[in-house]
């Protein structure tokens, strides 16, 4: 016999599909052991199977959610939180506002007469000022030097605590107080009655729904 040994190639399978080789074969997967019971994420304790809480330490295991204000566990259907008293369908109220303002910002944009004659603008005349509400800010854009210079004042829904609309004997106006030292208070003059009245009713819902 040679050297080299010389063995027949291996028998076709069916079909003539070559009969796999010996390191090609898969092994026999093995046996896996049985789990065990759950545990606790924050005791890292044993629990029974399915339990809402967790009996070792509270912990909520299961139709929960967190509150976004103290990031404490509640009940996936409460409407306030227990522990901070967060207000979850105001808060999706707000939100909803917000999509709306987000797709179509409401805009307010003072009568040129009104602003010349409250504010003895003659740039106001040309260029009135505006007040932007969309997502979570107010925006007050103002002109000056005959609109060779704009000022936008910005400010978080959040830091508005209360708007007033001032009526006047032909124009309105609105007030925007700030709280947290945010900034100085925002004041438009000159504004149409109604819509002014509007603004200040649409700001106050946002700033019940915060």
């Amino acid at each position: 016999m040679d050297s080299q040994d010389h063995f027949p190639p291996p028998d076709p399978g069916p079909l003539g599909t070559p009969a796999p080789q010996p390191d090609e074969i898969s092994p026999d997967p093995l046996p896996q052991e049985p789990a065990g019971p759950p545990i606790c994420p924050l005791c890292r304790c044993e629990v029974n199977a399915g339990a809402i809480r967790c009996h070792h330490c509270g912990n909520m295991l299961a139709h929960f959610k967190i509150c976004p204000r103290c990031a404490e566990q509640v009940h996936e259907d409460a409407a306030v939180c227990r522990h901070c008293e967060f207000d979850f369908e105001r808060e999706a109220e707000r939100r909803d506002m917000m999509r709306q303002l987000n797709r179509s910002p409401h805009r307010l944009v003072a009568n040129p007469i009104g602003v010349l004659f409250s504010e003895m603008s003659i740039t106001g005349l040309f260029f009135p000022p505006e007040l932007d509400i969309g997502g979570d800010e107010v925006v007050l854009r103002r002109w000056s030097l005959l609109g060779l210079r704009r000022l936008d004042q910005r400010i978080s829904t959040r830091k508005i605590a209360s708007a007033r609309y001032l009526s006047g004997v032909i124009w309105g106006g609105l007030m925007l107080e700030t709280f947290g030292g945010a900034m100085s208070d925002l004041v438009m003059h000159g504004l149409d009655k109604g819509q002014a009245a509007e603004t200040a009713r649409l700001l106050e819902q946002i700033i019940s729904t915060g």
